[in-house]
């Protein structure tokens, strides 16, 4: 120990920043912070060790928009810290950038701090930079019109003649880059090899912009699963199925998804009935990685809104800016208003998880059951119970009522 720690008594101690007491005995206790304690060792005289609080600032530090610098910010309400206290940072003030949380290091690299989220604080200032997501609708608008245009300059005769219309184009081509095969072919009509071809050679990095850049941040900072949508839009935008539009639709969509979490059902619900398999429904429906995530609930919602706000008469790319302008604020409520309401909702959620044998309306449900069971054939059944249906059902009306 230092000599200029010694207070100069029969017994020596100093006092850490963390509180705890440590003296020449090799001996320790552990102090609260802002109390007084006597500590006693027979033989020797008693000494009181006291936790002086200092004070902590708190520096936010944000910015304006993407090129700007930082500069201070001051939150209204802020209170008085100190050392070792727990703290909560503050929400980020509003602006078009979409904001990701806190860190102590401008390029993220630091201690990672999140609005709401309590932390115990363990320097004497902290200096707190804004991390941010860059909404990236802008980037995607501007490739969608550049696609329009190859399109349009390149096959317009071939669309007229056939009367199709660019939009059915302009989303299969895209969706194409992920979701092909049968049941597609089914949804939104046979694919545009040619035409996908042909504007590869007109310019390759269209496509290869979508293909490398998947993932689609709005102004809120959500985050879209962009070819995703693009599956569901495309039996949207394609009107000459065999059966009923709307059911082609939503198993394109929401429906197909909620089918294909039969799979994560089965194999993480064994053993589980009732409400704890409603609880696991809910769960799976929740986490990134399985077949109906957040990233596939929130990517059929904007296809099915788009489509519905904008119908086919408004071109493609002017009618996804404009949804992400303001319209997307409210995704879920109008998703659940122009599905009919809650109650119409939770109906076909149930028919559609309700095993059958009709090829169209059963296939994925069907399908991702057998999934299941080739897994795992000793635990797991083929046949969806009446307790799944339940439970896949009210997953879906839940999480709509959590997020409407």
């Amino acid at each position: 120990m230092p000599e200029s720690m010694k207070p100069g008594n029969d017994k020596y101690y100093y006092i850490d920043k963390g509180g705890t007491v440590y003296t020449d005995y090799l001996n320790s206790a552990t102090f609260a912070k802002g109390a007084k304690y006597q500590m006693k060792t027979a033989g020797k005289k008693d000494f009181y060790a006291v936790w002086e609080q200092k004070p902590v600032e708190v520096i936010y530090r944000t910015k304006a928009t993407a090129g700007a610098a930082y500069v201070a910010w001051k939150p209204a309400n802020q209170p008085s810290l100190a050392y070792g206290q727990r703290f909560t940072p503050k929400d980020h003030p509003r602006t078009k950038l979409v904001f990701s949380g806190w860190n102590t290091k401008v390029d993220g690299s630091g201690t990672q701090y999140t609005p709401g989220k309590t932390s115990r604080i363990q320097t004497e200032t902290i200096m707190l930079y804004a991390q941010y997501i860059p909404a990236n609708v802008d980037e995607f608008v501007e490739k969608i019109k550049r696609l329009e245009k190859v399109i349009s300059e390149t096959y317009g005769a071939y669309m007229k003649q056939k009367r199709i219309p660019i939009n059915r184009i302009t989303v299969n081509v895209l969706r194409e880059i992920v979701y092909t095969g049968v049941n597609w072919m089914a949804t939104a009509g046979g694919p545009y090899r040619e035409i996908t071809e042909g504007i590869n050679l007109v310019d390759p990095s269209i496509l290869s912009f979508f293909k490398d850049s998947r993932l689609l941040v709005d102004y809120s900072g959500e985050e879209i699963e962009f070819i995703h949508m693009m599956a569901t839009l495309s039996a949207h935008y394609f009107d000459s199925s065999p059966v009923h539009d709307d059911l082609l639709n939503d198993l394109a969509g929401w429906g197909g998804d909620l089918q294909s979490l039969i799979e994560d059902l089965k194999l993480n619900g064994v053993g589980k009935k009732g409400d704890r398999l409603k609880q696991e429904a809910l769960a799976l429906m929740k986490k990134d990685d399985t077949n109906f995530s957040p990233y596939d609930f929130i990517s059929d919602v904007d296809a099915f809104n788009i489509y519905r706000i904008y119908g086919e008469g408004t071109l493609f790319s002017d009618a996804f800016a404009s949804y992400y302008v303001s319209d997307y604020k409210s995704r879920y409520r109008t998703f659940i208003d122009e599905q009919g309401g809650l109650g119409n909702l939770e109906k076909r959620a149930r028919d559609y998880t309700t095993q059958g044998e009709d090829f169209v309306k059963h296939n994925i449900l069907n399908g991702s059951a057998q999934e299941a069971y080739n897994q795992s054939p000793k635990s797991v059944k083929k046949k969806v119970s009446a307790d799944e249906t339940e439970a896949l059902t009210y997953a879906f009306i839940q999480r709509l009522k959590e997020l409407r």
